[in-house]
């Protein structure tokens, strides 16, 4: 199988970057900021601010999905238990060969963006982000920033959250981007509120998890909130020519 229509190709912002030995993550040399936004994972949904120095160089490099060269390390990482209970609860695949026909037809039908995220260092992925449910005429979409296990805690869902967040603001006509958080997510939540999210909607007791039934929590951030908030780490990591 091969790269999928419009999920093809690469969208590389590569710089130098400080070295990982992928136990502490990357990021490990980077200011930690006062809040964070890593959506969809038990760790901290980490630190989104920090002192405004100079331009810096992001550890990271987001480039497009490609369902051949990508799949085998995504299904991997969506399908174990520990990290499918918050990413896909209700899809159950047991082979790769079932996974990427079950992904390319989320790209034709359900993805809007998706992007496999690397540490510019070593190459090794350490998360994806996609943005779903997108609505032109209400000027609205749902995004997911996933981190993979030893990669946690270390701003890299900060910095990947606020790179994602302004390319899906200057690539389409959005008023707001949301992120549906489960009740029991207590850290992506706390992180959410920290980094310019707020509280729109909650849907009392709709998910069942380890004996208990938990609320859905739909958490947005505007345009405005994201050039007076995040726009400043997207543009001080990742700058643009």
């Amino acid at each position: 199988m091969t790269c999928s229509n419009s999920i093809e190709g690469k969208r590389s912002t590569r710089m130098n970057a400080s070295p990982d030995n992928g136990t502490k993550g990357i990021g490990a040399r980077m200011p930690m900021p006062d809040g964070g936004i890593e959506a969809k994972d038990t760790g901290q949904r980490a630190a989104k601010s920090g002192s405004t120095r100079a331009r810096s160089h992001t550890p990271l490099v987001f480039e497009k999905l490609c369902i051949q060269r990508h799949a085998p390390w995504l299904y991997r990482e969506m399908m174990d238990p520990s990290n499918r209970y918050l990413i896909l609860p209700n899809v159950h695949i047991n082979t790769e060969v079932d996974f990427e026909a079950w992904l390319l037809s989320q790209c034709r039908g359900n993805y809007l963006e998706f992007y496999v995220v690397h540490a510019s260092d070593t190459g090794k992925p350490v998360g994806f982000v996609y943005a779903y449910d997108y609505r032109p005429d209400d000027g609205h979409c749902r995004i997911c920033v996933h981190i993979a296990h030893g990669y946690r805690s270390t701003g890299a869902g900060a910095l990947a959250a606020a790179h994602f967040i302004g390319l899906l603001f200057r690539s389409y006509p959005l008023r707001k981007v949301y992120s549906a958080v489960y009740g029991f997510n207590t850290a992506s939540l706390q992180g959410n509120m920290k980094a310019g999210f707020v509280e729109e909607a909650r849907l009392p007791e709709y998910r069942y998890y380890e004996g208990k039934y938990w609320d859905l929590v739909l958490c947005s951030m505007s345009r405005e909130a994201y050039q007076g908030r995040l726009a400043r780490y997207d543009e001080r990591f990742f700058p643009r020519a």
